[in-house]
């Protein structure tokens, strides 16, 4: 939230000036710097929370695909899946510390309630 706020700060004081001198290089370079990172603090703020989201229903779908795999009891697929289990934890855990810090806007905060893959 900081860093939209402060690239929204930028792109109005760079609007501002430019509105008062013409010729600033420094004003056109804030107004710029500013409005390109508003741009693209947005774009990925969007693009993080949708791939959240669909992170979240693949450690559903791992849960499940444990949960059958289990029941048949077979052995090289039991061994694949404790593969997919350790990375998706990993990304969990990455995500979950992740929303506790300055870019928590770009996480959800849905991912704290997701359970580790067991």
């Amino acid at each position: 939230m900081i860093i939209l706020i402060g690239c929204a700060v930028a792109l109005v004081a760079g609007l501002l000036w430019l509105r008062h001198d013409d010729m600033s290089g420094v004003a056109f370079g804030l107004t710029s710097i500013g409005g390109l990172g508003l741009f693209l603090g947005l774009l990925f703020l969007l693009v993080g929370r949708l791939e959240v989201r669909g992170f979240m229903t693949e450690v559903e779908s791992v849960r499940t695909s444990i949960a059958a795999a289990r029941v048949n009891g077979e052995n090289i697929e039991n061994a694949a899946l404790q593969v997919k289990v350790a990375e998706v934890n990993a990304t969990l855990a990455r995500a979950q510390y992740w929303n506790g810090t300055v870019f928590d806007l770009w996480y959800p905060d849905a991912i704290e309630a997701v359970e580790p893959v067991r």
